[in-house]
């Protein structure tokens, strides 16, 4: 069972690729560069800040799952044009009835210790890791039932019912269904163990060390099982903070790629231009978001008509003008716009209007006395996007200021927005990149659920509870016929939208930029898949 997937409730790439219509694109993927790749050489990746840890199956941050994606390997994986291919499982099959996934495994697999890999690696992945931490997993692994492993490679998975959202993405998504091993996290707090921070895996490269500030160092794995498809002796993961140096550093060739997370709007068209260098659009099925997320436990945000006098206020329109240059979309709820059938157009719409959202914050009960009717902390990653973020938080600063909010700018490092927003629920507003696909199930479900407001990375750090949102997206998350699935998400982004427990910012492009000469990025549909035939053209 192998091949291009396009079932029941998936996204396909036809609909990703045409939702995209509007954006610029510049080279339509990697297939414009030559394919004749060298043996050997060095790969160096800018990125904007340390990652929080090097384990996925506990965050969904992007850092982390940027350098991992070259030390873990997944069950399965998806290739940049969204064909099935296998990796640490050789081949697998489901059942008619959708209740069951055999996978055999590749033999002689070995952890970069020397350990044997095991399907006890898998169970342990999913039963003790990746399934009670990650939000993303705790969501796609919800309805299986047991995880058997008649022998060391052969691995059985068993549904209590069928699910239209769990084959491929619970398996192929490098951002939650990498595999760890269970002799490095067996009887440990996966959160704490010191593994995290210098990482098994059996992955192409190894881990060789961390630096922190400057560089990440990873070297080719010699004993990998895919090493003929693996052409890089090394990948340095080089730390540049300012957004402005990784466009010098890749124009003078000091760095050779800037993910779409380290690539700054306003360099986008400068290094499409620039000798040596090339801007690649592409296509990723996370569909991800910009939101602003609001604490509902806060004296002024638990109220509705605060909430949207905030987005009256906020001119979305003007954020991706100025804060991306334009490459973007105004997101108007919590499934983006190129996700048919699941998204609504039909929601409640949030025009900028400075006298709506001034009645609005009267009537709640908050009259302006004076320049500020009251304060608001807004918490974020002050690197993320390109930069993209800081630049929006200071446009909104400018937004609320008229009509009477302070708006308090708080930027962290990834570790420290992670810790105070989604651990210590501390903040009053905060904003990052979020996906929304392939699957609502996977990626919406865990925002808004009632049953997901956890001290866990992605889950519902807001508060928000409404008995019919939960059961709607609950009878969207277990239904297997893809109309009945589309109309119980359209009427919860109504509700959803008119409570607005958040503020849906916009809806992200994914242009990355790399060196000529480099061949094979981006390497997988989510762009952290393992570097296979990337290199250096001959």
């Amino acid at each position: 069972m192998r091949g291009k997937f396009f079932g029941t409730g998936a996204l396909s790439r036809r609909h990703v690729v045409a939702g995209l219509a509007g954006a610029p694109l510049l080279l339509a993927g990697s297939n414009a560069w030559p394919q004749t790749i060298r043996k050997g050489g060095s790969l160096v990746v800018a990125i904007q800040d340390n990652p929080p840890h090097l384990l996925t199956g506990i965050s969904v941050d992007i850092l982390t799952i940027c350098v991992a994606g070259q030390i873990y390997d997944t069950l399965i994986k998806m290739d940049s044009k969204f064909n099935l291919q296998p990796s640490l499982a050789k081949s697998w099959t489901e059942s008619p009835d959708g209740l069951e996934y055999k996978f055999n495994l590749e033999p002689g697999v070995k952890w970069h210790d020397g350990r044997p890999f095991t399907s006890a690696d898998v169970k342990h992945t999913f039963e003790e890791i990746s399934g009670k931490y990650s939000s993303l997993a705790r969501a796609a692994y919800k309805d299986i039932a047991a995880i058997e492993t008649p022998d060391d490679l052969t691995v059985v998975i068993k549904m209590k019912a069928p699910d239209a959202s769990f084959f491929p993405w619970a398996f192929s998504q490098p951002n939650f269904a990498q595999i760890f091993p269970k002799h490095t996290y067996r009887g440990t707090d996966p959160r704490t163990n010191p593994a995290n921070f210098k990482p098994v895996g059996t992955g192409p490269f190894k881990f060789k060390e961390w630096a922190r500030g400057s560089h990440i160092v990873l070297e080719r794995n010699p004993d990998y099982f895919h090493r003929d498809t693996i052409f890089l002796d090394r990948i340095v993961f080089q730390i540049v903070p300012d957004s402005g140096a990784r466009q010098v550093a890749l124009e003078k060739g000091d760095v050779d790629h800037l993910p779409y997370f380290a690539l700054a709007p306003a360099s986008v068209e400068p290094l499409a231009k620039a000798r040596g260098t090339k801007v690649i659009d592409s296509v990723r099925p996370a569909l991800g978001e910009i939101i602003m997320f609001c604490n509902l436990r806060h004296r002024q945000l638990g109220v509705k008509e605060v909430r949207q006098a905030l987005a009256h206020a906020i001119d979305r329109e003007v954020l991706v003008k100025l804060a991306l240059n334009g490459r973007g979309r105004v997101a108007t709820g919590p499934i983006r716009s190129d996700n048919p059938p699941f998204y609504n157009p039909d929601v409640p719409k949030y025009p900028r209007d400075l006298a709506r959202a001034n009645r609005l914050l009267d009537q709640a009960g908050f009259p302006r006395r004076g320049a500020v009717r009251f304060p608001l902390r807004l918490s974020y990653e002050g690197k993320a996007e390109g930069g993209a973020l800081q630049s929006a938080a200071e446009i909104m600063r400018e937004h609320l200021r008229e009509v009477g909010i302070d708006l308090q700018l708080q930027p962290f490092d990834p570790a420290a927005w992670v810790d105070s927003a989604f651990i210590k629920w501390d903040f009053d507003l905060t904003m990052g990149s979020f996906g929304t696909g392939p699957d609502p199930k996977i990626a919406v479900s865990r925002l808004y659920k009632t049953e997901n407001i956890q001290h866990i990375p992605s889950s519902n750090l807001m508060g928000y509870s409404n008995p019919k949102v939960d059961d709607l997206l609950s009878r969207g998350d277990a239904d297997l016929n893809q109309d009945n699935r589309a109309r119980f998400y359209k009427e919860a982004q109504v509700i959803m939208v008119d409570e607005l427990p958040a503020i849906w910012l916009w809806e992200k492009f994914y242009p990355i930029a790399v060196r000529d000469g480099l061949v094979g990025l981006p390497s997988g549909a989510m762009h952290s898949e393992v570097f296979e035939n990337v290199g250096w053209r001959s």
